[in-house]
């Protein structure tokens, strides 16, 4: 599966209208309309965006992030996503959950992994680009 991988931080700033991000995201989500391009994310995206909101007993959110993940392809992280992971973090200062954010995007076959954490946009993998979404959005030049 080819697509566009998000990591968990996107999903946040859009469900609880993160400002200034937000708009960023949105301009995002209307470009890969217009596209085609097939969002992807894992379920560790899932167990992450769910945390504040039930700190936060915010059933709302819960609800809300519920419903759009069951909407979109989910990498589910089981025991063979083990060498994909330890490639990625025997190869830099990744912390755990973050590479295995990035071995999940590579075991779906994603092109290209955003984030808006600035020590992920570094990571490099002849098979995945990775971006911050400033600079995506400057690449695909819908940067505000």
């Amino acid at each position: 599966m080819s697509g566009v991988f998000w990591d968990s931080n996107l999903f946040i700033y859009l469900v609880e209208n993160v400002a200034p991000y937000v708009t960023q995201v949105e301009l995002l989500v209307q470009h890969m309309r217009q596209k085609r391009l097939p969002l992807i994310t894992s379920a560790l995206t899932v167990c992450e965006t769910l945390v504040k909101p039930t700190r936060e007993q915010r059933t709302d959110l819960i609800l809300h992030y519920q419903h759009l993940f069951d909407r979109i392809p989910l990498i589910s992280i089981d025991a063979s996503i083990a060498p994909l992971f330890a490639e990625v973090r025997s190869q830099r200062q990744i912390k755990g959950p973050d590479a295995l954010q990035l071995a999940c995007a590579l075991r779906a076959g994603a092109s290209i992994f955003l984030t808006n954490d600035e020590r992920l946009s570094t990571f490099s993998h002849p098979a995945l680009k990775t971006y911050s979404l400033s600079t995506y959005l400057a690449a695909i030049k819908l940067a505000e």
